[in-house]
């Protein structure tokens, strides 16, 4: 329980980060910044990459909440260990 928690302030502190910096971006663009095409295309992609990064922890973490779903639910099928270790 205490490593799910830890986990969970983790990953909270790691979506807030790039939540912080694009809202930042954001009212920037609707200020001074507003006028400026050259800080305007350089703010929209670094909101670009912080919204890809965004989306990779989300992403990761909805793969961790399925494997933990099924994490005391035993294989039904045949694995081919063989195939298994010429992959790794």
């Amino acid at each position: 329980e205490a490593m799910r928690a830890d986990f969970v302030a983790f990953a909270s502190h790691e979506l807030k980060t790039p939540l912080a910096s694009l809202s930042g971006f954001i009212d920037t663009l609707r200020g001074h910044a507003k006028e400026d095409p050259e800080a305007r295309d350089k703010f929209l992609a670094i909101m670009a990459d912080q919204a890809t990064r965004m989306r990779r922890l989300i992403e990761d973490l909805l793969s961790l909440s399925r494997i933990e779903l099924r994490e005391h639910v035993r294989p039904s099928d045949a694995v081919d260990l063989h195939g298994v270790a010429d992959d790794i």
